[in-house]
């Protein structure tokens, strides 16, 4: 073993000097003088640190055991083996000021010099200069395995998707996605998000919305390198929902002056064959709905898509206050909309069809004091204020008398 501490070379020479004695009396002798030197060898330089022990460990016991198959091992393995590389290379100046002084010492005692010595030297010399090259070949692999653009390839659901239930997955992608960020959205504009990053591989996540197709819309993702990167591609999935499915509402020329038509049209993604539809319109005075207006004009989109249409004329009623009536014909029932109010909010939807799953889509956070009208689904029921697809807060009809 090398010695604890490195000490300076120091020389202690004794010089010691008879002196000369006269003696009295008329009688003397004769006084040698004689000089003895005494010199000490200093002990060896010593480090605290055993270069050679930390060297393999950093590049041994510390690896994965395939660390050093770069082309082909983990990106944490490697990232490791790269960090202790870099670590070692820090420690080029300690290493090589020790290697000097050792080279100074046994130089100087060329008659000292040991095994351990050589062994020191020799892995100076022929091992440790190897890191330079070793971490240059190692980062430039990691960079070209783990940098540069991600890419991801698909979707992966680990169960059928069904409105209100849980739902897990994973993406397939290339090794280097470091984190990935995906957001869906539907035709009513509900939106689910998916994360992985490097420790959590597979998402989770509950789905919370009135169903339908959704398609990826932002898709946000980092390599290895932290590089940041928008990706393009079209993911798309299915949510399953029991309900009829009110997928958009449209209200055209909703600024009404008298004798002017207003139309309404309602996308709907149905479970089966519609009867007809209905709407009503906010009372906010009783809290409670007009009297509805029906349709049975259904314009079908595909096998499970119609679009209803509703149309009706803005008029008014000479009885004194020149109330406003909105109405589908001369023979059909009025709607009366107060003359105080000027904006007047759609509250419900109702689909009417032949089997047990007629659907009301209601304002109900509104209109019903945050009481929920629920919606079925395979995972109990859902309520509406919940999932908010429809905004009636905006579905207004604006009239100018």
């Amino acid at each position: 073993m090398l010695f604890v501490k490195k000490n300076k070379i120091f020389t202690k020479v004794f010089i010691f000097l008879l002196l000369l004695i006269v003696a009295c009396g008329g009688s003397s002798e004769e006084t040698v003088v004689e000089d003895t030197i005494t010199t000490t060898i200093p002990p060896a330089p010593t480090s605290d640190i055993n270069y050679i022990e930390l060297y393999n460990t950093k590049l041994g016991t510390e690896l994965c055991s395939d660390a050093k198959e770069i082309d082909t091992t983990s990106e944490e393995c490697l990232s490791q083996y790269k960090e202790n590389l870099n670590y070692l290379i820090t420690l080029q100046n300690e290493i090589g000021d020790f290697g000097s002084d050792l080279i100074a010492y046994y130089e100087t005692y060329p008659e000292l010099v040991n095994q351990e010595y050589k062994d020191y030297i020799n892995f100076v010399e022929n091992v440790y200069s190897q890191v330079f090259f070793e971490f240059s070949d190692v980062e430039n692999k990691y960079i070209e395995r783990f940098g540069g653009l991600p890419v991801v390839n698909e979707i992966i659901f680990n169960e059928n998707l069904n409105v209100n239930c849980p739902v897990t997955g994973y993406f397939k992608h290339t090794e280097n996605l470091k984190t990935l960020e995906v957001s869906f959205a539907n035709n009513s504009n509900e939106t689910i998000v998916f994360e992985i990053n490097k420790k959590i591989s597979e998402f989770r996540s509950s789905l919370i919305n009135s169903g339908g197709l959704f398609k990826s819309n932002d898709i946000k993702a980092t390599n290895f390198l932290d590089e940041e990167f928008e990706l393009e591609n079209n993911f798309e999935f299915f949510v399953n929902h029991m309900f009829h499915r009110v997928a958009g509402i449209e209200i055209i020329s909703n600024n009404l002056d008298y004798e002017d038509l207003l139309i309404i049209e309602i996308l709907i993604e149905h479970t089966s064959p519609i009867e007809n539809v209905s709407i009503a319109f906010f009372d906010p005075f009783s809290e409670s709905i007009y009297s509805e207006i029906y349709t049975d004009e259904l314009i079908k989109i595909d096998d499970k898509t119609s679009k209803a249409v509703l149309s009706a004329y803005l008029l008014k009623e000479d009885l004194g206050n020149s109330r406003k009536i909105l109405s589908t014909s001369e023979s059909a029932a009025e709607i009366y909309l107060y003359d105080q109010v000027f904006n007047h909010r759609l509250s419900t939807v109702h689909i009417i069809s032949g089997n047990t799953k007629d659907s009301l889509w209601t304002d109900s956070y509104n209109l019903a004091n945050g009481i929920s009208f629920p919606l079925p689904t395979r995972c109990g029921s859902l309520g509406q204020h919940e999932i908010k697809n429809i905004d009636y807060e905006n579905l207004l009809i604006i009239t100018n008398f």
